[in-house]
């Protein structure tokens, strides 16, 4: 299991939240196993072709880079809920949902299909958040470029068809500031109106926290705006272009890089200067 989420370089030890691990044939008998370390198994496959894998998952720590369920909302990050073994994390990778939440609807940068979603190998989907909720996705355009904002916990306090006009502003300078798109398909703002701070990239998508009082006072609201300015700038220095220390992950283990400097903090100049 990854022990860091790619965009927030700090050791999480999501394996710790895993409980009623088990391993079974495509027949269901179970298959021996150990544990080699603090987040991976060696289990003994025997002459099967077929693994399953069962487990319960603590969902109770809201932020960006955790997962968090509840009656309201739930949202995923597949690094702290999914497994992956080396020799399948370069193969296309299949997730289907069965949401508790009546209403819900299923929120993903990850590509639908038949009622599943897909991504391209493992990386992918640790970079592809999911979110169900019964929010409103706000859906804009720049150019060919589509775009959704998903205010989860939005409340009346929150002004959902002024946060994606401003929103727009924001993308179109961006996108002039860089002269192209780099996206193969709609681009997700998740922004979880929660008490909480904090925003997390990914190639499709990024996730931002705030609060849902935000817009009743400028300064406030500016800071949301500088914010997802922020975190969209990051989908070309550091989701695009990359350190070479962080050009490939190794989720289990730290990696250590001394360029953080550029992917931040030119990050965080032009947050401010594109407002």
């Amino acid at each position: 299991m990854a022990n860091w989420n790619p965009g927030s370089y700090m050791i999480r030890d999501f394996a710790s939240n895993l409980d009623r691990i088990s391993f079974h044939d495509a027949s269901g008998a179970v298959l021996s196993h150990r544990k080699v370390s603090k987040s991976s198994w060696q289990v003994d496959v025997g002459d099967n072709s077929g693994l399953v894998v069962e487990y319960d998952v603590h969902a109770g720590d809201l932020s960006v880079n955790t997962s968090w369920a509840s009656p309201e909302y739930i949202l995923i990050n597949p690094s702290s809920v999914f497994l992956y073994m080396d020799e399948s994390r370069g193969l296309p990778q299949v997730v289907g949902i069965e949401s508790p939440l009546q209403g819900g609807r299923v929120f993903t940068p990850m590509v639908e299909r038949d009622e599943l979603f897909e991504a391209a190998n493992f990386d992918e989907l640790v970079d592809s958040p999911i979110v169900i909720s019964e929010a409103v996705a706000h859906r804009f355009n720049d150019g060919a470029q589509e775009y959704f904002l998903v205010n989860v916990g939005a409340g009346k306090l929150w002004d959902g068809a002024r946060s994606s006009r401003d929103l727009q502003a924001i993308v179109r300078a961006t996108n002039a500031l860089w002269e192209t798109v780099p996206f193969e398909r709609p681009y997700w703002f998740f922004n979880f109106l929660v008490e909480r701070g904090g925003g997390l990239e990914h190639d499709h998508g990024t996730f931002i926290m705030g609060s849902r009082w935000q817009m009743r006072d400028r300064e406030d609201y500016i800071k949301w705006l500088s914010l997802a300015a922020h975190e969209y700038f990051h989908s070309w220095n550091i989701r695009r272009m990359r350190p070479q220390g962080l050009a490939g992950y190794d989720l289990e283990n730290e990696q250590y890089s001394g360029a953080l400097w550029l992917a931040e903090g030119i990050s965080s100049y032009y947050d401010n200067l594109l407002l």
